[in-house]
């Protein structure tokens, strides 16, 4: 019991260290700026040459490093994300919505797909039309063939090139962040070039890290020391970015979407019910 008590205890301190964190991003950065702009207020600043083959090479290991910073901490921040009480209550009351919904279900469902993206591409244009100052008379005049001046058909070609949602069985029953337009899809096509794409980072990485030689700067002074500490004092502050990203992705993009789910599927058996 203690050994599951420390790991209790461990996993809590993490998810406050982190939460700590994303909270205080704006205040890390704050300090890390005021640490660089102290640094260069005790230093003569000046520009290297931007055809130097040194500027290239910190160029590009710079901006790797950024890349996989940026990157690396965003997936932690989302990880982090997805084991806050928010998210887990959303993805309980949608996992209990979307079981309701059996296979004798899905036909329905299919056309209560079509009919509700139907009746929200509607919605989307009236709001756009009242916005725009038209009414919807005024608008199916003019897609009947009606003549319209110059600002009355931009407006009104405007509201004719929204597109209803693709809203689909699959999406509404899928968990997944990008889930497949049809449930008949099969996930196993094209998996090797994706999964190749995806290393294409790492091994420009490798690449570039295998080639880089280091040696130690002869004559190492305070100067070379504050310049060094200037062209790493980036990095802290894109992790902070991206793992403040990744968080934030989570619950304002991830969350609304389970709780928008969840509603159209009640939605959806409401309609099956009644």
């Amino acid at each position: 019991m203690k050994l599951e008590d420390g790991l209790i205890a461990a996993d809590a301190l993490t998810k406050k260290s982190g939460a700590a964190i994303i909270k205080n991003t704006g205040k890390i950065i704050a300090v890390i700026t005021l640490i660089v702009a102290t640094l260069l207020t005790f230093t003569d600043v000046a520009l290297s040459s931007f055809e130097s083959e040194e500027f290239t090479l910190t160029l590009v290991v710079m901006l790797i490093a950024s890349y996989l910073m940026y990157f690396s901490l965003e997936d932690a921040g989302e990880k982090l994300a997805l084991d806050s009480d928010d998210y887990i209550k959303a993805k309980a009351e949608y996992d209990e919505a979307r079981g309701r919904v059996t296979g004798n279900d899905i036909l329905a469902l299919r056309d209560f797909c079509t009919r509700y993206a139907a009746e929200e591409l509607k919605f989307r244009q009236r709001c756009l039309l009242l916005g725009l100052g038209y009414s919807e008379d005024e608008y199916h005049a003019y897609i009947n063939g009606g003549s319209a001046d110059r600002a009355r058909k931009r407006a009104f070609e405007r509201v004719r090139g929204l597109r209803a949602a693709n809203l689909t069985p699959n999406f509404l029953l899928c968990a997944s962040r990008k889930p497949n337009t049809s449930e008949l899809y099969d996930r196993s096509r094209f998996k090797h070039l994706k999964m190749s794409l995806k290393l294409i980072p790492t091994v420009v990485c490798t690449i570039v890290t295998v080639s880089v030689i280091l040696t130690v700067k002869d004559g190492l002074t305070l100067s070379n020391i504050f310049e060094s500490i200037l062209k790493l004092s980036s990095l802290p502050i894109i992790g902070c970015r991206g793992y403040a990203a990744g968080y934030s992705y989570v619950k304002n993009v991830e969350v609304p979407m389970l709780g928008t789910k969840k509603r159209i599927i009640e939605a959806f058996i409401s309609e099956k019910d009644a």
